[in-house]
Order: structure tokens, then sequence, then C-alpha cells
């Protein structure tokens, strides 16, 4: 069930389904906290009362609003978060190295360095030995890259925004050494007006073609 949600993060119905699931297996707050998240993200915080609708009515819209808000703050410490993403942080310096975000009740925004998701060439496949198939590199199993990270939390997590946190690394990568890995993804990808945008959204198509989703 899980693996519906992760190729389909648009599909609310999916994430409402697994927190039936869930709760019939006992993880009541887990449940919850998928539920109301995603009552949330369909829910317009009030700002003002329309002159076609009642003082009441749109009391009773604020109120409900808030009491999603306060649930979801006392549900957010007791997630449990995908094992993947507590073994990159462990490996690569810390809490400030990788921090994810939970939308509609999974983890959809990372925030990483570039080499943490998309890897660093692989040296032993940069001089590969004679006797030696590329595609037999125990390192990068034919890959080229090592410690890529990104395909494996996208297998795990429905990620919809990935946020670099070496900006300029990113932007000097497009002419270097991962010029090959994502810019294939923003010749095809529609262009966004927010660069930002543009290399996440290549950056999870390229994490999701090489886990296999697509």
């Amino acid at each position: 069930m899980l693996a519906e949600i992760v190729a389909d993060p648009e599909d609310l119905a999916a994430r409402l389904a697994y927190a039936d699931w869930l709760e019939e297996r006992g993880e009541c707050d887990r449940a919850e906290f998928v539920r109301v998240q995603v009552e949330l993200a369909e829910t317009a915080e009030p700002v003002g009362v329309r002159q076609s609708e009642q003082r009441t009515e749109w009391d009773r819209r604020a109120a409900h609003y808030d009491d999603l808000r306060r649930r979801e703050r006392e549900l957010r410490p007791h997630q449990q978060t995908p094992a993947v993403l507590w073994a990159t942080q462990s490996r690569f310096g810390g809490s400030g190295t990788l921090t994810w975000e939970y939308r509609r009740g999974f983890v959809e925004v990372v925030r990483c360095r570039l080499e943490d998701w998309v890897g660093r060439p692989c040296n032993a496949c940069m001089e590969p030995l004679e006797d030696v198939p590329h595609s037999m590199c125990r390192l990068c199993h034919g890959t080229g890259r090592i410690d890529a990270h990104g395909p494996a939390i996208v297998r795990a997590c429905p990620v919809r925004l990935v946020e670099f946190t070496d900006e300029r690394a990113v932007r000097g990568s497009m002419l270097t050494t991962t010029r090959h890995i994502l810019w294939e993804f923003f010749r095809v990808l529609p262009i966004t007006q927010n660069v930002h945008d543009s290399y996440s959204n290549a950056a999870i198509a390229w994490a999701r073609k090489e886990a296999g989703l697509c």
C-alpha cells in the first residue's frame, strides 16, 4: 500500500486508505496524523469573513482549522521517520546535513546537500581494470556513482520537493561533474519560473528513474 503512495504522491485516497490500514493495526496516532495533514492540505485557512458568509459559519470553520493545527502539533513528535532518512543523516555528519518535513502525512520535503542526493563519481570506474567490466563494479554496481541516497529516499517516501543546502555547488554542478546526471531531466521537464523548483523537479525525476519508479 505504501508503494502505491510513493508511485503516485498526488493520490490522497491512497493515503487515507493507508490511514485506515494503520488504524486496523493499532497505530491510531499515526493514522490520525495522516488524516489530519490530508485535511489541512485540503482546507483553506480562514482569513476573513466573506460578505455572503454568516459570522457563525466563519467562526466554526476557523475553530475547526485551529483544532486541526493543534492536533497536528501534538501528533508530529510521535511520527516514526523512515529508516533510510536516519541512516543517511547519521552517515553524512548529523542533523544539519539532512532534514525533512511531513506534509499530508508523509515525508514530502527533503533538505540535503547535492552530493548526498546524487552521490559522487565512482573512482574505481573512472580508472577501470582491463579484466573487470564496468557493470561488475562492487562499489557502484555499474551506476558510476557511490553514496547516492536520492533513489533510496524516493523509494521510501513520496518526495515532492528537494531543497539543496549547497546552492553554489548545485549551480556549478550543471557545468561540471553532475551535468550528465541531472541535465537530461532539465531538458525534458517543464520550465518553471522558480529555479529552485527546476532543480528539485530534475533531482526527483532522476532519483525516481534510478529507483525504477518510472
